[in-house]
C-alpha cells in the first residue's frame, strides 16, 4: 500500500500520504469522537511507511481546530517519527491562517517540545 488517503468529514481531517515521494498531509478540523479509532488506520499505514528508505520526509499540517485527545496522538506520532527518522531529513510544516492565534500557538508548542523539525508558518492566501 504505497498511498494512504482518508477523506475529511465535518469532524475529521483529510489525511493523505505517499511512500513514493515521502509526503504526508493532515488538513482540516480534527475533533473525532474517538481519536484512537479515527487515527488507527493512519498509524497502521505509518508503521509500513517507516520501513521505506527515503532521504527526505515532509509532513504538512494545516488544521483549523484540534481537540486535546487528537493533539496528544499527533504529538506522540510526530515524536515517534522524529526518533525513527533521526538519520534522515524529516520536516513538519505547521501552517495556520494569519488570524488563527490558537493554531499558531499549538504549532509553537509542538516546535518547543520537538525542536526545529517543526516549521511554523502563516499559510499563504490563495489568489
Amino acid at each position: 500500500m504505497n498511498e494512504f488517503k482518508l477523506n475529511a468529514t465535518d469532524n475529521t481531517p483529510h489525511i493523505e500520504g505517499s511512500k513514493i515521494d515521502g509526503i504526508i498531509s493532515i488538513r482540516g478540523i480534527c475533533k473525532p469522537e474517538d481519536s484512537v479509532t479515527f487515527f488507527r488506520p493512519f498509524l497502521n499505514w505509518l508503521s509500513i511507511f517507516k520501513m521505506v528508505e527515503l532521504k527526505h520526509i515532509r509532513l504538512y499540517v494545516d488544521l483549523k481546530y484540534v481537540n486535546t485527545s487528537s493533539g496528544m496522538i499527533l504529538f506522540k506520532t510526530l515524536s515517534g517519527l522524529k526518533s525513527h527518522f533521526s538519520d534522515r531529513l524529516f520536516e513538519v510544516y505547521w501552517e495556520y491562517d494569519q488570524d488563527d492565534e490558537d493554531m499558531r500557538l499549538v504549532g509553537e508548542d509542538f516546535k518547543y517540545m520537538l525542536g526545529d523539525i517543526i516549521k511554523v508558518k502563516v499559510k499563504r492566501k490563495a489568489l
